[in-house]
């Protein structure tokens, strides 16, 4: 009984993190087209060089304090406070250095009104820095109903205003706007809904406490995002804002779908598997079991996306980001690895290996830097193909990691994604051929999705994949769980 209601629990989770990262990323990619439809590339290439300043400063925030307080066994009131005020402390020192900063950095890309800009995103620094650890004790409590609400409502107003001010003509100040307002909603909703208010406490002990994880995880996370942040910093010096835009599409798109899966299971599974870091042989099994049907889910989206770019493009984001095919190919092949390095971490974090995942990063950041020191002369195409390299690098290194710490069957996840990848291939045929076809992008892209859907059930059916059965099994869950719930 006691089981039952924890898979309850756990599918329940699930269905509430999902439903809030596809509904949000599901706006904010409908505003990225609309924008993207109205806005000139070149203002995407401008927004892409302030993001990566703000991304790499908001790790500071975001990932060192938050996933130690949610992976700690217990918190009290002055490891909560200790957080809080360093991370606010943090935040300032960084926003003042940004502020400082912004005129030089408009020099380098020779773009002025990068300055003004760089001076406003930054804010979204110290918004992130005031909902941090409320945010933590949500994902902990496993408050994922609200996480839901607030994701939503602050898409919706902050994609509406971005929407507003571009079809005013306001150009790059209407991506600006964009992510500072969805910030700004976030900190103001999640203050609202949680009970925990910030108190003038501080103590260096449980600082050091909580940075003892937090710090190798932040620094393994500062050197991931520093590296793959080199890629559009180097395009954006060395070739030009318009074909970063091209890269930075390309790149983005598929990305949006690996971080709704990405967070949906690191913010349910990070404190699952914490509590049952003691369990490994059932911590193993579970494991194995989440890496074969993850992989099972994402990789057919992932390749159907590369058979249907070039009418998808032109439907959604017109003929005049065409250019941005190749990279959409890329990227969604650079992306199909992603869910096991995600897996592998919080397994890390949970069994409190984050040295591991530093050294691993860091090795990887290497690679990474030498295929960039060796391709940055020979064009932006090659530039984003070496990506590919390390990415398959990395699913090797993460699978090399689970099996160190946990008995886990590399064999078997070895032959179900083997399994997965031939139903791909299977797929990928009829779904290109379809594209063939002499009719208008919508009628295209309806049949190749309708064909791609069968085909792939099909073939798992047929070879007998007993990831198509868990798959269903936990498409019903779902839906019995929620029903279940309204009806209590």
């Amino acid at each position: 009984m006691n089981n039952n209601r924890k898979s309850s629990s756990i599918i329940l989770s699930l269905l509430w993190v999902f439903l809030e990262r596809t509904s949000v990323q599901s706006i904010n990619l409908i505003v990225q087209i609309l924008l993207a439809r109205v806005l000139a590339p070149v203002q995407f290439g401008n927004l892409a060089v302030l993001i990566v300043f703000i991304n790499i400063s908001s790790i500071f925030i975001q990932k060192g304090f938050s996933v130690s307080l949610i992976r700690k066994k217990s918190v009290d009131e002055l490891d909560l406070n200790s957080a809080f005020w360093t991370s606010l402390f943090v935040a300032v020192i960084i926003y003042m250095a940004f502020f400082a900063a912004a005129p030089f950095v408009a020099s380098i890309y020779k773009t002025p009104v990068l300055s003004g800009g760089l001076r406003i995103i930054s804010l979204t620094i110290l918004l992130s820095s005031l909902y941090c650890v409320q945010n933590a004790i949500l994902i902990r409590n496993m408050k994922f109903r609200i996480i839901f609400v607030r994701g939503l409502i602050s898409a919706v107003f902050s994609g509406g205003l971005g929407i507003i001010m571009a079809y005013r003509g306001l150009g790059l100040w209407a991506l600006v706007a964009q992510n500072v307002s969805h910030q700004l909603l976030l900190c103001v909703i999640v203050w609202g809904k949680t009970r925990w208010k910030p108190r003038f406490q501080f103590s260096l002990k449980r600082l050091k406490e909580i940075f003892e994880f937090g710090g190798k995880l932040l620094l393994s996370e500062i050197v991931v995002y520093s590296i793959e942040s080199l890629r559009p910093l180097l395009i954006g010096k060395k070739y030009s804002a318009e074909a970063l835009s091209y890269y930075d599409r390309g790149h983005t798109y598929p990305a949006y779908l690996m971080q709704t899966i990405y967070t949906a299971l690191s913010n349910v599974f990070l404190p699952f598997f914490s509590k049952k870091q003691d369990e490994t042989e059932r911590l193993a099994a579970l494991v194995e079991k989440i890496v074969s049907v993850t992989f099972f889910i994402t990789t057919p989206l992932l390749v159907g996306i590369t058979a249907i770019s070039k009418p998808l493009v032109s439907l959604l984001l017109t003929d005049k980001w065409l250019a941005c095919v190749p990279y959409l190919i890329i990227f969604c092949i650079y992306q199909i690895p992603y869910p096991i390095q995600g897996i592998a971490r919080q397994v890390l974090y949970a069994k409190g290996k984050s040295d591991y995942v530093l050294y691993s990063e860091i090795f990887k950041g290497t690679l990474v830097i030498a295929l960039l020191l060796i391709f940055l002369n020979r064009g932006v195409y090659l530039i984003a193909l070496s990506s590919l390299i390390s990415s398959a690098v990395s699913a090797v290194i993460n699978l090399a990691l689970i099996k160190i710490i946990l008995p886990v069957g590399i064999g078997r996840i070895i032959k179900s994604m083997a399994l997965t990848s031939l139903h791909c291939g299977i797929m990928y045929v009829p779904v290109w051929a379809c594209g063939l076809l002499e009719l208008n992008s919508l009628s295209t892209l309806s049949i190749q999705v309708l064909v791609g859907l069968s085909v792939y059930c099909l073939s798992a059916a047929a070879l007998k994949d007993e990831n198509l059965k868990v798959t269903l099994g936990l498409i019903t869950g779902f839906l019995k769980t929620h029903i279940l719930k309204k009806k209590n």
